[in-house]
């Protein structure tokens, strides 16, 4: 297992705790200290010290995506399994790892638990057993449940990995360093098995993550995601056949873009968030992505119809109030989000 660590000292403990497993000793966890400025690298030092299957890697900072290279590159097991380390796994995690892997597969995925902190909430994210899918099969059913973009929630085979050229993260990926790795995995991948039962707890948090910081160039990398969604659907022979599962995804990341450009503080001058709107609507992909979608959440729904009036300013104003609207009652925000489809 490998974990990368970063700023988490209060979380660390909660997380180790809960996967380290003393009754079996055949598995390793690697723990890369990415330059962390806290006290998560001596943490990881006692862990070290403590148990001999936990080791400890220390290194420069250089990100996510770096820092799990250094642990694949470190990893000696058959198969690989991250943590994120402010997350937490259930009792008998790896256990479960070791029963589900006895009939060999490229990737497992699993079924996990989205717990969220402030509301002291938990969400459910369940996926039924299927052994020995097909790569296709399998990413058609991860996408309609969810599941796909995560690593966290996949076991993947050292061998497949390893085949030239090695399946690597792209440095400096984040956020959605996931995504790329997955897709490179799952065009690799001849058997893909899915288990139902959740053992990981994916915390949500009210703190700052990579995932809700603004980023200047996020419209940009949402492209790149976007053609790799793409790149994988034709790869795997689903494009025509999936092609409402991909519309979905690709609308979710454009109007994922969307609050990144009104936040408190860094908020996108108007020229340039009307030029994002009109390369949006003026898009053949969007339209086609528009008519074939299914979207099921409320916001996803208001930005279809804002897309089909075809009005830069009006988008951007109705935005510029609801996301000014977001800023001011964040807190209100965070606990309705599950609940109008954020």
């Amino acid at each position: 297992m490998i974990i990368p660590v970063y700023r988490v000292e209060k979380h660390l403990k909660n997380c180790l705790d809960s996967i380290i497993d003393e009754t079996l000793s055949d598995y390793e966890i690697i723990l890369v200290d990415d330059g962390s400025p806290d006290g998560s690298g001596k943490i990881c030092d006692e862990y070290s010290e403590k148990y001999g299957f936990v080791r400890t890697i220390h290194k420069p900072n250089g990100g996510l995506a770096d820092a799990r290279n250094a642990g694949l590159e470190a990893s000696r097991g058959e198969y690989i399994v991250f943590a994120d380390s402010d997350d937490s796994v259930g009792r008998g995690y790896i256990s479960y790892i070791f029963d589900v892997t006895r009939q060999p597969a490229d990737i497992f995925a699993l079924s996990h638990f989205t717990d969220y902190t402030e509301t002291n909430s938990r969400n459910e994210r369940l996926i039924e057993d299927a052994a020995n899918l097909s790569a296709a099969e399998a990413v058609r059913r991860l996408e309609r449940a969810g599941l796909f973009n995560y690593a966290w929630n996949k076991i993947y085979s050292k061998k497949m990995l390893d085949k030239p050229p090695k399946a690597v993260y792209n440095k400096g990926s984040e956020p959605g360093e996931d995504l790329l790795f997955n897709a490179d995995c799952f065009s690799r991948a001849k058997t893909v098995t899915l288990c139902s039962k959740p053992f990981y707890h994916w915390m949500r948090r009210g703190e700052d993550t990579l995932a809700n910081r603004f980023r200047a160039d996020l419209n940009e990398r949402n492209k790149s995601f976007i053609r790799c969604r793409c790149e994988l659907y034709r790869a795997l022979g689903i494009y025509d056949s999936d092609f409402d599962l991909l519309s979905d995804g690709n609308l979710a990341y454009i109007f994922s873009g969307i609050p990144n450009m009104y936040r408190k503080g860094n908020r996108f001058p108007r020229k340039k968030r009307l030029d994002f709107f009109r390369e949006v609507i003026s898009s053949g992909d969007v339209k086609q992505w528009i008519a074939a979608a299914k979207p099921s959440g409320t916001l996803m729904k208001h930005f279809v119809r804002l897309v089909k009036l075809k009005s830069p300013r009006l988008t951007d104003a109705y935005y510029s109030v609801a996301m000014g609207l977001r800023n001011r009652l964040d807190k209100t925000w965070t606990k309705s989000r599950k609940r109008v489809g954020a």
